[in-house]
């Protein structure tokens, strides 16, 4: 069952709306980190998908690797095994308030 094309761009526009006003608001970028597995992993073999990312008064980091797994220990891709998603966000620690 598919959304009303109106009920469909909502999501977009509430990402839109959210970005626009951390960059007006924002007097030093905002760290988000992306952790991701193979799918978003491509963003780095594309530069201007790396630059829209950061735009807008964000400050991205990118955490993203092949055979990456939610939980369960990740797969093995040319001689490396990353850590899970779980694991990753743990690393980082908690972010200042």
């Amino acid at each position: 069952m598919s959304r009303p094309p109106s009920l469909a761009i909502i999501p977009s526009l509430v990402i839109a709306a959210v970005l626009a006003a951390t960059a007006s608001a924002a007097t030093k970028p905002i760290r988000v980190t992306f952790v991701g597995d193979s799918m978003p992993a491509s963003i780095e073999y594309v530069p201007s998908a790396q630059r829209l990312l950061r735009e807008g008064g964000l400050n991205v980091r990118l955490d993203l690797k092949v055979c990456r797994r939610l939980v369960q220990p990740s797969c093995t891709f040319l001689g490396s095994t990353p850590s899970t998603t779980l694991q990753a966000v743990r690393s980082y620690g908690r972010s200042p308030r």
